[in-house]
């Protein structure tokens, strides 16, 4: 009986084990991709650059360029109750 239960176990190991893998060989090979799209196409290179800036761009920008707006207070809200 004690063999029952452990392959429940080897098996979930090895599911989890060839998903490990396959989620990492497709990381790697995602990587070598964009590695060669950036050596060989000088185009690419200028698109990832400007996505870049456009989204840092909020991050360097001063407070001063944004107006101020002060808080204001929450109204009262009254209720009404009909007897």
């Amino acid at each position: 009986m004690p063999r029952a239960f452990d392959k429940p176990d080897q098996h979930e190991n090895h599911v989890q084990s060839s998903w490990t893998v396959g989620m990492t060989a497709v990381c790697w090979i995602s990587l070598i991709v964009f590695v060669a799209l950036m050596a060989t196409s000088p185009t690419a290179s200028t698109w990832v650059s400007e996505g870049v800036q456009a989204e840092f761009a909020a991050s360097t920008m001063t407070s001063d360029s944004a107006p101020v707006q002060t808080a204001q207070p929450a109204r009262t809200i009254r209720t009404v109750r009909a007897y």
